[in-house]
C-alpha cells in the first residue's frame, strides 16, 4: 500500500525532484507574480512548449505552492491557474489537494485529494469527483486511509506528460461546469428542419491516466502513461480519416472509428506496456466486444513487441500499430498503414 510522505526531508527531495523533472524539458522560464483567490505571489515559472503546459513552483508559509496551467504564461498579462497541488512542508493537511506518497521500494508518486478551487459555483471537490471517471487509490495518510488519485511517478521518463494530463483534467472539468455539455459515447439522433435524421459523431472522451490499484511500479507507470497514449492516437487518427468517418471511445473501447450510418468500421486497443498480460488483454477485449465481423481489429504496442508475437497476432487477424516515445509524446508507426485502407 502507498503512504502518504510526511517527513519534512522526504517532502522537501520530492518536491526538488518535480521541479527538477518539469524544468529539465522547460522552453522558457522566469520569476512571474501568479494571482490566486485572496491575493498574488511571485513564483518561478516554467514553460513547457512541446507539451503545453507551465508549472510554477514556490515555497510559502507552512506549504510548497506548486500551481500548473495550459497557456504560454509569458504571452499574456493575465494567467490562469488550472490547478494547485501543494504538499504540506511536512506532516499531513488534508485540507490542500497536493501531496507526495510512497510505495514499499521508495518510489515516489505526485497523487491529488480531488480538491479542485475556481471560486466559481459548480467547482469544487463534490463537483470534481463526480467528474472524474479514472481510478482512485487508497493510502495509509498519516494514521488514518485516504482516496487519492495518483498524477503521476516522479522518476519516470514520461512524468511531465503524466503531469500534463491530470492539468488537462482539471481544465476540462472547469470547463465543463461553466458550459456543461452532457457527453455521450453513442451515436446520437437528431431532426433537421426539413425532418431528416442526422447522425451526430460520437464524442471522444479524454481517458485520464492516473493508476489502477496494481502494486508493480512498472505497472502502474503503464497505466499512468496509457491515456497520453489514446490521447495521442486519437488526435493522429482523427487527423488522418477521411470525411464522414469519425473517431470516438465509450468503457469498452479505446478509440473507434465509425461511418456516417454508424457502423463500426475500426477498432483500436492500446496498451502501454508488452507483457503477456497485456498482449492477452488486448485480444480479449477487442474480440469480447467486437459487433461485427467486418469491423477491422487494431492492437496498439510499444514498438519493443516481440517479432515472434506479431506474426501470432497477424495470423488472427489482428493490425498493429507500434509507437515510440518522443518528446514525452507517443510517436506511432504503421498507423497510416491502417488508415489508408478506408481512403
Amino acid at each position: 500500500m502507498l503512504e502518504i510522505i510526511t517527513n519534512e526531508k522526504e517532502i522537501k527531495e520530492a518536491e526538488a525532484l518535480m521541479l527538477n523533472r518539469v524544468a529539465s524539458i522547460a522552453t522558457k522560464e522566469g520569476r512571474m507574480s501568479l494571482g490566486f483567490h485572496g491575493g498574488e505571489a511571485k513564483a518561478m515559472v516554467y514553460w513547457c512548449e512541446p507539451l503545453n503546459l507551465w508549472a510554477g513552483f514556490e515555497k510559502i508559509e507552512n506549504r510548497y505552492w506548486n500551481s500548473f496551467g495550459t497557456d504560454d504564461p509569458f504571452l499574456t498579462s493575465t494567467i490562469n491557474i488550472t490547478v494547485e497541488m501543494n504538499p504540506p512542508l511536512s506532516g499531513t493537511n488534508r485540507r490542500i489537494a497536493g501531496a507526495f506518497a510512497k510505495d514499499t521500494s521508495g518510489t515516489v508518486y505526485l497523487v491529488h485529494r480531488g480538491k479542485v478551487g475556481g471560486g466559481r459555483k459548480g467547482i469544487g471537490k463534490e463537483a470534481f469527483m463526480g467528474f472524474y471517471t479514472g481510478p482512485l487509490r487508497t493510502v495509509l495518510d498519516d494514521g488514518r486511509y485516504s482516496d487519492v488519485i495518483i498524477v503521476g511517478e516522479l522518476e519516470c521518463e514520461q512524468f511531465p506528460a503524466q503531469l500534463k494530463r491530470f492539468v488537462a483534467l482539471v481544465a476540462k472539468f472547469k470547463e465543463s461546469a461553466v458550459s456543461p455539455v452532457k457527453p455521450s459515447s453513442k451515436l446520437s439522433t437528431v431532426e433537421s428542419s426539413d425532418s431528416e435524421e442526422l447522425v451526430l459523431p460520437p464524442v471522444f472522451n479524454s481517458e485520464f491516466s492516473g493508476s489502477k490499484t496494481i502494486p508493480e511500479r512498472e505497472k502502474i507507470i503503464a497505466q499512468c502513461n496509457h491515456g497520453i497514449v489514446i490521447d495521442a492516437l486519437h488526435k493522429r487518427v482523427s487527423s488522418l480519416i477521411p470525411e464522414k468517418l469519425y473517431a470516438g471511445n465509450d468503457q469498452y473501447r479505446d478509440l473507434f472509428i465509425i461511418d456516417g450510418d454508424g457502423n463500426r468500421v475500426i477498432t483500436f486497443e492500446a496498451k502501454s506496456d508488452t507483457s503477456t498480460s497485456s498482449i492477452y488483454s488486448a485480444m480479449g477485449q477487442l474480440q469480447y466486444h467486437q459487433n461485427s465481423s467486418n469491423t477491422r481489429l487494431v492492437v496498439v504496442f510499444p514498438e519493443d513487441l516481440r517479432e515472434q508475437v506479431q506474426h501470432r497476432l497477424q495470423s488472427l487477424d489482428f493490425e498493429i500499430v507500434t509507437f515510440t516515445w518522443e518528446e514525452q509524446l507517443p510517436a506511432f508507426s504503421g498507423l497510416e498503414k491502417v488508415i489508408q485502407g478506408l481512403c
